[in-house]
């Protein structure tokens, strides 16, 4: 169906340029295109997050300071917008972006008025939001951007790193084809304390990699794995660094840590289901990864992923494949279970229970 009412038709009579990201998993732009489409329900949405769309929008007109929205839209169990709620949510900033309305947006902050819709994310992706924002647009990153880097060139030392900023670090990644900030992260990333650096490889989850980058990370994995006594989380946030590389660089790096024992771990399962799903794409790595899991001997958690990573339309033909499947592998009594626990929740076996828990937003 076609919503005559959008947010994009708003924009278009408002005369506004606008920009759309993706705030669910990973940080990243939408197309004017794909916005249209899932707004109009022809196609799924992409990157679903506990059954909802997480959406940053900018818009603005010209000369004008970007206005910035947060929203949180429920999905229904196909994957689609819920249409009461965007209709819900498109009527309330038709209102207030009436020039008549009594209820406007506040200039001083750039909010809507209260409702259900809007929601506050996570700081790191708020920050990357505003530092790929103004990248985007050509504006002055913050004003932690200078200090920062000046960190990571090793200007100021890389024991001396409280003052330059989760945001300085954003700008500095949304930036990392500027002058020489690859080369300096690539170089800091084996000299600075772990404080920063998981600060540093939070913010390169939702940045496209250069291969010189991806290669940095690939051989600090190799170092930390080389240790008496592997550092599982560091190891875990390498990997989910790791997710604006190319896919055979994270399939390849994937299958390397599950080869080691001692990283057959739920937080580097986490890892791989929160950021690093494209590469499950690979029919053999899905199914040795699914064999893992069950490993945990936790039948909750196995679900809790299995309905996260279900909700994914480019994974969901794949595990409902296996799901369905007869096949008397390792993990068919896991499967068995999740199967049976969507014949009670819905009439259709593409429906789903969603997970609450289990993955790293």
């Amino acid at each position: 169906m076609t919503n005559v009412f959008s947010l994009l038709s708003i924009f278009k009579q408002a005369h506004c340029d606008f920009v759309i990201f993706d705030l669910s998993r990973r940080v990243t732009l939408i197309s004017h295109l794909d916005f249209c489409a899932i707004e109009e329900n022809r196609i799924p949405y992409p990157l679903p997050l506990k059954q909802h769309a997480e959406i940053g929008i900018a818009f603005w007109k010209t000369k004008e300071t970007p206005w910035i929205w947060f929203l949180r839209i429920p999905l229904d169990e196909r994957g689609l917008l819920t249409q009461k709620a965007l209709g819900d949510f498109v009527h309330c900033v038709g209102n207030a972006i009436s020039p008549h309305s009594k209820t406007q947006c506040n200039k001083e902050d750039n909010t809507l008025p209260s409702n259900p819709y809007i929601f506050t994310p996570k700081e790191d992706k708020k920050a990357l939001f505003h530092a790929l924002l103004t990248a985007q647009l050509k504006l002055p990153p913050s004003q932690y951007y200078l200090a920062t880097q000046q960190y990571f060139s090793g200007q100021s030392g890389f024991d001396h790193w409280e003052e330059i900023g989760l945001q300085g670090v954003a700008d500095l990644c949304a930036r990392i084809e500027q002058e020489s900030h690859a080369k300096d992260i690539q170089n800091a990333l084996f000299l600075m304390p772990s404080s920063p650096k998981y600060a540093l490889l939070g913010c390169l989850e939702h940045i496209s990699l250069p291969i010189a980058l991806t290669q940095a990370i690939e051989t600090h994995i190799q170092f930390l794995c080389s240790a008496p006594q592997i550092d599982i989380f560091l190891v875990a946030a390498c990997l989910r660094g790791l997710s604006g590389s190319d896919l055979a660089s994270q399939q390849n790096t994937i299958k390397r840590i599950l080869s080691y024992q001692a990283l057959q771990h739920r937080e580097i399962y986490i890892a791989i289901a929160g950021r690093c799903w494209t590469a499950l794409l690979d029919a053999d790595l899905l199914r040795s990864f699914l064999i893992l899991m069950t490993q945990e001997n936790d039948p909750l958690f196995f679900e809790q992923i299995l309905s996260s990573l279900v909700t994914l339309p480019t994974l969901r033909p794949a595990l409902l494949a296996l799901i369905h499947s007869k096949d008397p592998t390792p993990f068919l009594h896991s499967m068995s279970q999740y199967q049976q626990r969507i014949r009670q929740n819905a009439s259709h076996p593409e429906r789903y229970p969603h997970t609450k828990k289990g993955e790293r937003a």
